[in-house]
């Protein structure tokens, strides 16, 4: 369970994380400054609502990956 949480929290954050690089680069060639603001506020709606919690699960969980299993903070390297 707690590595399944690990890892779709992980996944929500690299795919949001790479929607967000896709939005800007097609906001790199953009003129109209209606289209450049509204790209611009998908992309810190999605910075703040979903990859912020996302990567705090994704620390989280892996926090207590490490101190509930065998695997430990410094046992493996």
């Amino acid at each position: 369970m707690l590595i399944s949480a690990h890892v779709i929290s992980g996944s929500i954050w690299f795919g949001t994380a790479l929607s967000m690089v896709v939005m800007v680069i097609h906001n790199l060639n953009t003129t109209n400054g209606d289209e450049l603001d509204a790209i611009n506020s998908v992309v810190k709606l999605l910075d703040d609502w979903i990859v912020i919690p996302a990567a705090n699960t994704t620390l989280l969980t892996g926090a207590l990956l490490c101190w509930l299993t065998v695997w430990g903070f410094f046992k493996f390297y």
